[in-house]
């Protein structure tokens, strides 16, 4: 089995932290750079007929540009939940590690990596190399 490329890894954590709950399997499609969100049958659907579906059954599938979803906000909002940019920092107050980070203070953290990704992309990094210098 191969290892994920940073782009699969980038894209699985944003799926992880709920960026997108409409799937059941995530393709990344290499050669013309989009994301194919395949939707299945569950217990007890009907078809577009009305008719019963094996659960499992290939309902259908939304693909996504990858380029689009990568300057996606909720993106990369979910990228941080999953990689912990919201998290607990020292309290100013009692100097322990008891305080949890703000909303305002996470949606920094997270916005800065996707202002830092787009600098990379500027810089003339590809897609890959940028998201490996976000680590």
């Amino acid at each position: 089995m191969r290892d994920m490329t940073e782009i699969e890894t980038t894209i699985n954590e944003a799926i992880e932290g709920g960026w997108s709950d409409i799937h059941d399997k995530c393709i990344l499609h290499k050669e013309n750079k989009e994301i194919e969100f395949c939707i299945y049958f569950k217990e007890e659907e009907l078809d577009y007929h009305g008719e019963p579906t094996k659960v499992g059954q290939h309902k259908g599938s939304i693909r996504v540009s990858l380029g689009i979803a990568l300057l996606d906000p909720k993106f990369w909002e979910a990228v941080g939940k999953t990689r912990g940019w919201e998290g607990f920092h020292e309290c100013s107050v009692c100097g322990n590690g008891v305080g949890r980070d703000s909303d305002e203070n996470f949606q920094e953290k997270w916005r800065n990596k996707l202002h830092a990704f787009i600098d990379h992309l500027a810089d003339g990094l590809t897609i890959e190399e940028a998201l490996t210098k976000l680590r």
